[in-house]
């Protein structure tokens, strides 16, 4: 895997729900998704006036992934930092 120069541009507080957990206990894997999908429209929110939106702008997806380090549980928060760099 190439690590091109990446950019912080964004960095979103979430709260984690009841509802995100897993009959294992913890959040399950999938969340984590819609974690990533919330920073990426608080970025463009903050970008894009609200008039604008989705009318010519929008967000390409070239690449998504995740590093499961460990478990999270409710109640918390997680911090979901966006990076940007070129596509590779």
């Amino acid at each position: 895997m190439t690590h091109a120069k990446r950019k912080l541009v964004h960095t979103e507080i979430i709260p984690i729900r009841w509802g995100d957990m897993d009959a294992m206990g913890h959040v399950n894997n999938t969340v984590y998704f819609r974690y990533m999908e919330q920073a990426r429209i608080g970025w463009f929110d903050a970008l894009i006036p609200e008039d604008e939106a989705w009318q010519s702008t929008g967000i390409v997806i070239v690449n998504a992934s995740c590093h499961y380090k460990r478990p999270i549980t409710y109640p918390g928060t997680v911090e979901v930092r966006l990076m940007v760099g070129a596509p590779e």
